[in-house]
C-alpha cells in the first residue's frame, strides 16, 4: 500500500513539474512573439519613411520638370522663331529625350539625292522571277503530292527502295530534283530529303514580297502576285524577297541612325 502511495505522490509531483515548466514555455513564447511582432513593425515603418521621402523627391523633380517646360512654352508663343539664350532646343528640357538638329537637314539631303522608282525595281523583280515560275516548283510539287502519313511509311522502308518509290512516281523535273538530292546528299535519308524540299520550295518560289516603310502603299501599285509588307526599319525605297532572294533597293534606320 506505501508503495502505490509513494507512486502517486511521484506522479503528481512530475505533472505540477510539467505544469509549471509548459506554463513558463508559453510566457516566454508569447514575450518573443510580441518581440518579435514590434521588430517587424518598426522595420515596416522605416520601409514606409523611405518610400515617402522617395516619393517626394519624385513629385518634386516633377514639378520642376513641369515648370520648366511651361516657362519654354510660353516664351515660345511669345517669340516665336527665336531661340532662348542658353537654350539649343525644346526637346533639351525633357529629361532622357535627345534631338540631333543636322539630322533634320541631313535626311532631307538623302531623300533628295537618293532618286529609286520602287515600281521599276518591283517589276524587274517580277520579271526575273515569272521567268523562274515558267521553270515550275518541282519541289511544291513533290510536298504536295506525298501526305504526312506517306512520307512516316517512307521513313521507315529501306533508305535506296523508299527513293526509288519517289522518283518512280514522278516524271521530268521532280524525277530530276530527287536525283539531284542524291548526288549532293549521298547518305542523306527520307526525313533529310523533306527538309532539302522545303527549303528548296522557298528558293523556287514565285511568290514576291515587297518590304516598304510606307505603310499605305498597296500590293496592286506593283502589280499582280506581290504582296506588300510593312518594314518600319525601311525609311526609303523597298526591298523585295523572290525565290529565296532579297534583292534591296532601299536605305534601312540602322544606316542612317550613325
Amino acid at each position: 500500500m506505501g508503495v502505490f502511495i509513494a507512486v502517486a505522490l511521484i506522479l503528481i509531483l512530475m505533472s505540477t513539474l510539467f505544469f509549471y515548466m509548459l506554463k513558463g514555455a508559453i510566457r516566454r513564447l508569447g514575450r518573443f512573439s510580441k518581440l518579435n511582432m514590434i521588430h517587424e513593425a518598426n522595420v515596416y515603418d522605416e520601409l514606409l519613411e523611405n518610400k515617402e521621402l522617395e516619393l517626394k523627391a519624385l513629385l518634386k523633380q516633377i514639378e520642376t520638370e513641369q515648370a520648366k517646360v511651361a516657362e519654354e512654352a510660353q516664351w515660345a508663343a511669345q517669340s516665336p522663331g527665336e531661340t532662348k539664350a542658353g537654350t539649343s532646343n525644346f526637346f533639351t528640357l525633357l529629361k532622357g529625350r535627345y534631338l540631333d538638329k543636322d539630322f533634320t537637314a541631313g535626311y532631307q539631303a538623302l531623300r533628295n539625292q537618293f532618286t529609286v522608282d520602287k515600281g521599276a525595281c518591283v517589276k524587274s523583280v517580277v520579271a526575273l522571277t515569272d521567268a523562274a515560275k515558267a521553270s515550275g516548283n518541282a519541289a511544291q510539287d513533290i510536298l504536295e503530292a506525298i501526305s504526312i502519313e506517306l512520307r512516316y511509311q517512307l521513313s521507315l522502308l529501306d533508305r535506296d527502295e523508299a527513293f526509288a518509290i519517289i522518283k518512280g512516281s514522278f516524271k521530268g523535273k521532280p524525277a530530276k530534283l530527287v536525283d539531284s538530292y542524291l548526288e549532293e546528299e549521298p547518305t542523306g535519308d527520307i526525313i533529310a530529303f523533306f527538309d532539302w524540299l522545303n527549303v528548296r520550295s522557298f528558293t523556287d518560289s514565285p511568290d514576291v514580297v515587297v518590304r516598304t516603310g510606307n505603310p499605305s502603299d498597296l500590293a496592286s501599285v506593283y502589280g499582280g502576285n506581290v504582296v506588300t509588307q510593312f518594314d518600319p526599319s525601311v525609311c526609303e525605297g523597298v526591298y523585295v524577297i523572290a525565290g529565296g532572294r532579297m534583292h534591296d533597293f532601299s536605305i534601312r534606320s540602322r544606316e542612317i541612325s550613325g
